[in-house]
């Protein structure tokens, strides 16, 4: 194995510890592995599994991220898939200077910022992941989702060795592909679930879904040609939006979760999918920011009720 030590500055204000605790505490964090003050997650680089592990270097006001890259062989381009991937999976290159004026002139979202300013919409690496993960995550918990998300990987998925602790790659589209409803079905996938997954590994594969062509649509557009998938709704196409391609103002308005936060703090009760666009409209162009600040404040607050005032500390 070889390892190359790289570094990546992000766009300030830019927030590591927050994002780890975010990831942290996530009940959907299935294949990354996140300790005190790092994150570790396998993926594959130009067609080669890889270990990422990135760590902070700098504060809030002056960022930097530490990257280690270790693989079989490390080349330039390995070294390169490896900064991209870093680059979108934290948003490092957003320039969030606009963000705190459009958040400032709404009180109740400025107080939440605040608890977690310089946070920022986490991405899955892999974009055959991030709309399997929606689709799995449909009108389930998160809980039972990731569940059956790491069984489908641990069964069908690549492993890799690093210095004695083995790390699981996400399946690829063509193993996917492969497979039955019944093997999904022994994973405890619905025979739904397991068509509309199916379907979409089978599209990739054949080249009737260009995944790769969305990188290079609108927002609006990638919208509408997620879509066309058998499957995929509004609210899937929006997180695919949000936690795959990294659109800063995609707000998943259909979210229940979001839904409470955002009525919560605004109405004292759940909001409706309309309500939540109706209040996101003055975020524009950051929705997506807003709802990823909803969703962990949301969380901190849920964890806060359970271990008591204490838990605010590590995080503020």
């Amino acid at each position: 194995m070889e390892t190359r030590r790289l570094e990546v500055t992000p766009q300030p204000p830019f927030a590591f510890d927050h994002i780890l605790t975010s990831l942290r505490i996530s009940a959907g964090t299935v294949l990354e592995v996140i300790t005190d003050d790092e994150y570790r997650r396998a993926v594959c680089l130009e067609g080669r599994p890889a270990l990422i592990t990135v760590r902070d270097g700098g504060d809030i006001a002056n960022p930097r991220l530490s990257v280690s890259l270790t693989a079989e062989h490390v080349d330039a381009a390995v070294e390169a898939a490896a900064l991209r991937t870093v680059r979108r999976v934290f948003a490092t290159t957003d320039d969030v200077s606009g963000l705190e004026a459009v958040f400032y002139r709404d009180e109740v979202l400025w107080q939440a910022w605040e608890r977690c300013r310089g946070f920022r919409p986490v991405a899955l690496p892999d974009l055959f992941e991030a709309i399997a993960w929606a689709i799995i995550g449909q009108q389930i918990t998160v809980v039972f989702a990731s569940k059956c998300k790491r069984a489908l990987t641990e069964r069908y998925g690549e492993r890799l060795a690093v210095e004695g602790d083995e790390y699981l790659l996400f399946p690829k589209p063509e193993v996917v592909a492969a497979l039955n409803e019944d093997d999904l079905r022994v994973i405890q996938f619905s025979r739904q679930k397991a068509r509309y997954l199916l379907n979409l590994a089978r599209q990739i594969v054949g080249g009737e879904f260009d995944v790769e062509a969305l990188w290079n649509l609108s927002t609006e557009e990638a919208l509408q040609q997620l879509r066309t998938l058998v499957g995929i709704g509004r609210w899937t196409a929006e997180y695919v939006l949000l936690r795959g391609l990294g659109h800063a103002d995609s707000i998943p308005a259909g979210d229940v979760a979001l839904q409470r936060a955002i009525g919560r703090a605004y109405h004292g009760r759940m909001a409706t999918e309309a309500e939540v666009r109706a209040l996101a409209e003055p975020w524009t162009p950051w929705r997506g920011y807003a709802a990823v600040t909803w969703w962990y404040t949301q969380r901190l607050d849920q964890l806060k009720k359970l271990r008591g005032p204490a838990l605010e500390t590590p995080f503020e």
